[in-house]
């Protein structure tokens, strides 16, 4: 039924009741009459991601000028016989491979996102008219190339030109519920502070204690609703624009999938988070080095010669340059550099000018 729908083909993966491992349907001699036969071999090759636990994803029905935006019970129709589970593992696994080989795309599509949330942001409400087109249209992006579609910059403005009330609106009620859910949290911070000035009044001389933890366990209920609230709804902008579904069915829609896996929905959030804070300080650990081996004053250390060189960690000096080895650390602290006046247009490549007994060595 699933292959005359074309919801299945040959490549989808299933698992018989009792076996432990999936098998691809072309393989399955009862299926061979059914399956159509097998693409053009000039097509877009497929992302070769793991399968879904339960069956394939289904075949997404494009409307048309003339057909009505589906509803959230369109939707869920089309899950029908699906738990709404996935894998985070899956999901890094498949976003690597899908990020790698279109890395170009990705790569544009992000700086192009992050100049364009930076120009709104100085104008006011800026990045609240423009942030829910974007960042629709950026999963769309990746959702084309994981379909094997044919996906380009340009694409990164079809939330503008598609569907910009959808996304706009879901955006917009993403926040005022994100909002909402801060609401308890806010009023545990208030009283906080009430309870704070009022041991503070009692005795002056301890710390409020019950203030202080009432006011920690305030904010963590403000971070967990909003984080839990963001990873569960934050599908409604994919929604929006690749099936121009209306905000609130949209929202509507993932609300009813995403409840029954609240916890793995902030679990990828968090998961993501860690993942870019990690890359961001790996960049910026490696511009800040790149930065100091281009810009930064250097100095000249004085040497007699180049003979029986060993490297600088041998004798404790920083970059693991050569030095002499008849010198330690405490002579050539204390012959001190020679600055040179040239020094900041010049690479420091800690190399030695046999002429003149020196040796240029980033500071």
């Amino acid at each position: 039924h699933w292959i005359q729908q074309g919801r299945a083909d040959g490549n989808t993966r299933i698992k018989e009741a009792n076996a432990e491992d999936w098998s691809r349907l072309r393989d399955l001699k009862e299926f061979e009459q059914n399956l159509a036969p097998p693409a053009d071999p000039t097509s877009p090759p497929n992302i070769n991601t793991p399968p879904l636990p339960n069956g394939p994803a289904p075949q997404i029905p494009q409307p048309t000028a003339f057909s009505p935006p589906p509803i959230a019970d369109d939707l869920m129709a089309e899950l029908e016989g699906r738990t709404p589970s996935f894998s985070i593992g899956d999901c890094f696994n498949i976003g690597w491979r899908l990020t790698m080989d279109n890395f170009g795309l990705a790569l544009l599509s992000f700086i192009v996102f992050i100049l364009i949330s930076m120009a709104s942001a100085l104008v006011p409400f800026g990045q609240l008219i423009v942030s829910g087109p974007l960042l629709g249209a950026l999963y769309c992006i990746f959702i084309k190339r994981l379909r094997g579609e044919p996906a380009e910059l340009n694409n990164l403005f079809d939330g503008f030109n598609v569907a910009f009330m959808p996304l706009f609106l879901v955006y917009l009620l993403i926040m005022l519920v994100m909002v909402g859910a801060m609401i308890p949290g806010l009023i545990g911070v208030g009283v906080a502070f009430a309870a704070g000035i009022f041991e503070a009044q009692q005795n002056a001389s301890n710390p409020p204690v019950i203030g202080i933890i009432i006011f920690a366990f305030s904010i963590l209920l403000i971070v967990t609703l909003a984080w839990v609230l963001y990873g569960m709804l934050v599908f409604a902008f994919p929604l929006a624009l690749d099936r121009r579904m209306d905000a609130i069915e949209a929202l509507k829609a993932t609300w009813r999938v995403t409840k029954k896996c609240w916890f793995k929905c902030a679990l990828l959030m968090l998961c993501t988070m860690l993942v870019n804070l990690v890359g961001m300080l790996v960049l910026c650990v490696l511009a800040c080095s790149s930065l100091h081996r281009l810009v930064w004053p250097c100095r000249l250390w004085p040497m007699n010669n180049s003979s029986g060189v060993v490297r600088s960690d041998e004798v404790g000096l920083p970059h693991g340059e050569y030095v002499d080895p008849r010198y330690g650390v405490a002579d050539y602290q204390a012959m001190g550099p020679r600055t040179n006046s040239n020094c900041t247009l010049t690479p420091c490549l800690g190399s030695y000018n046999p002429s003149t007994s020196t040796r240029l060595e980033c500071l």
